[in-house]
């Protein structure tokens, strides 16, 4: 990619910069409201590990100089046309990595400014950890000055995120929310009345709608509870919009027959979490409340499996979880075109939340890979839902669930080669190969390839000629000449590969190849095949498998074995 890291937004490859700064700004958040919990937890050096990656990135993408931003990396339609491990993109599917930025000429306010937001939050972050933050508090300075000197939406300039990360609500919010984020960072009031101003202009755009909650699009709920702890002067102004929020979501919203507060049909439990991370703000920043207080815990306890189902939407939770979620990276694909290859989800992605139901009853959940909407993952869905429970835990002291255990990591066959005579005569042999490819831990990028050995004993080399038969469609592996292998004497071995590009789909669509290894001697009479290393009557690990020169899977002449890297 043009710029190295960051996240990728859900179960696709696309790095959405707008939801990836406010996923990063709220996951700070969390951890300066309630550090307690992650303490507590275990789970601070990570946390920190994932804000320094995320701030890193979007440090990359600005260039003062040029007055320039990159904003997003990957053409969605091309993206979510490859079911494919992320890691592959970039071989399989180059041209899906699409660079799109704003510029004075082409203003993006709302993803600027949140990743103004982003920086000042992760670097706060960094302060109370006892780090340097000075470069990400003087970018978040820049990014703000220029997202309010241009403004405009970033899709307009970029038109491709419109069916994906467009800001519905406007520019006006996110300006209020990095003006507010720099305000607790310098202590400047100067900050506080500019962010009051952003927020008079979203109320003018939105007015009356108080029956929503903090999300990738709307930063206005989380503004006037800042506004209204801070700026005792922005109080007649964000105070009825506090109430009626409240009232809204305790009230009249909409509520399962077993607790969840339904909001919209998509990732309804990230706005039920995320407006109950605002609820324990509150409560924190008012002295306590418990009515808040048990509405935020009732919402966690739906996600983590007090409902009519006993059904947690956090994988790896309990006993009862998601087992395929939409997520490319969990699922572990074969190949670029079926989401269902395999059928099981090779890796479990522990703690993430899934979208969950997409009814107001509570219906509509299913454990569908290909149910985007209800079962897929994304950044935003955990970023508040972390805060939450950090916030929980903070405030009940209550740890990790007994029953779980550590994660244990294996591995899955990567390679297999299945080999057969297919004929054989006294001057020629004919082996048939089904290779299979299916790499995922991660999945292998580099070129590989099988080594045939053979043992021409008497037979001169010069007398044999080898060559691949391809089966099918599929693409013939390359070949080469028979090579002297030094360890062992009259030994020989043929190389068959693909190469690098090819190497991650080297059958096209499917995950496995057939082809036949034909050996013909063109000068004599006969040739005592039964001693070749790699007879296919003998062990069948005997035809190893290489990534770049280097043994994976396998057993040379000499003893080597490798079961896997």
């Amino acid at each position: 990619d043009e710029v190295v890291g960051g996240w990728m937004d859900a179960g696709d490859g696309v790095k959405f910069n707008f939801p990836m700064a406010y996923s990063a700004t709220v996951l700070a958040w969390g951890a300066l409201e309630f550090p307690e919990g992650y303490q507590i937890a275990g789970a601070m050096d990570m946390l920190e590990d994932n804000l320094d990656f995320v701030a890193d990135y979007l440090l990359r993408c600005w260039d003062n100089d040029k007055q320039q931003l990159v904003v997003g990396i990957g053409d969605p339609f091309l993206d979510h046309n490859a079911w494919i491990a992320p890691e592959l993109l970039e071989i399989a599917v180059p041209e899906s990595r699409q660079v799109y930025k704003v510029s004075p000429d082409a203003p993006g306010s709302d993803v600027a400014a949140e990743m103004s937001a982003a920086l000042t939050a992760i670097g706060l972050f960094r302060k109370e950890r006892g780090g340097k933050a000075d470069d990400l508090m003087a970018a978040a300075q820049q990014l703000y000055k220029f997202a309010d000197a241009n403004r405009g939406k970033y899709s307009v300039a970029n038109p491709i995120v419109d069916d994906f990360y467009m800001s519905w609500s406007g520019f006006h919010d996110e300006l209020a929310w990095a003006a507010t984020w720099l305000f607790r960072a310098t202590e400047d009031e100067a900050f506080l009345e500019k962010a009051l101003g952003h927020y008079r202009d979203y109320e003018q755009e939105n007015p009356d709608f108080y029956d929503f909650t903090l999300s990738w699009d709307d930063k206005s709920y989380a503004v006037a509870l800042m506004l209204d702890h801070w700026y005792p002067a922005s109080k007649s102004v964000v105070k009825p919009r506090i109430k009626q929020n409240r009232n809204f979501w305790l009230n009249e919203i909409p509520v399962t027959q077993d607790g969840l507060r339904f909001l919209l049909e998509w990732g309804s439990i990230r706005y039920a979490a995320n407006s109950a991370l605002l609820a324990e703000i509150a409560s924190k920043w008012s002295g306590g409340d418990e009515e808040l207080q048990s509405f935020a815990k009732s919402q966690a306890d739906y996600a983590l499996g007090d409902n009519a189902d006993d059904f947690s939407f956090v994988i790896g939770i309990g006993e009862k979880y998601p087992q395929n979620p939409h997520h490319r990276g969990a699922h572990g694909p074969y190949n670029n075109v079926t989401i269902c290859c395999p059928d099981q989800t090779r890796n479990i992605l522990y703690g993430a939340l899934v979208g969950g139901p997409t009814m107001a009853d509570g219906s509509g959940y299913q454990d569908d890979r290909s149910d985007y909407q209800a079962n897929e993952v994304a950044t935003d869905y955990n970023a508040g839902f972390s805060g939450l429970l950090s916030a929980l835990i903070s405030r009940t002291g209550e740890t990790s669930l007994p029953e779980f255990k550590d994660p244990e990591f294996t591995k899955g066959t990567e390679f297999e080669v299945v080999a057969s005579i297919a004929e054989v005569t006294d001057t020629s042999l004919d082996v048939d190969f089904r290779v299979m490819q299916q790499t995922n831990w991660p999945s292998r990028r580099n070129a590989f390839g099988i080594r045939y050995f053979v043992d021409l004993g008497d037979v001169k080399v010069g007398d044999i000629s080898v060559a691949v038969i391809p089966v099918g469609d599929a693409v013939p592996p390359a070949i080469s000449n028979l090579r002297e292998w030094p360890e062992g004497e009259d030994v020989f071995f043929v190389n068959i590969g693909w190469p690098t590009k090819m190497a991650p789909f080297p059958f096209g669509a499917v995950h496995q190849g057939n082809f036949t290894l034909r050996l013909t001697l063109e000068n004599g009479e006969e040739w005592d095949r039964t001693r070749d290393w790699s007879h296919p009557r003998r062990n069948a690990e005997n035809i190893p498998v290489y990534e770049d020169a280097f043994l994976v899977i396998g057993a040379e002449p000499d003893g080597k074995r490798q079961r896997s890297l």
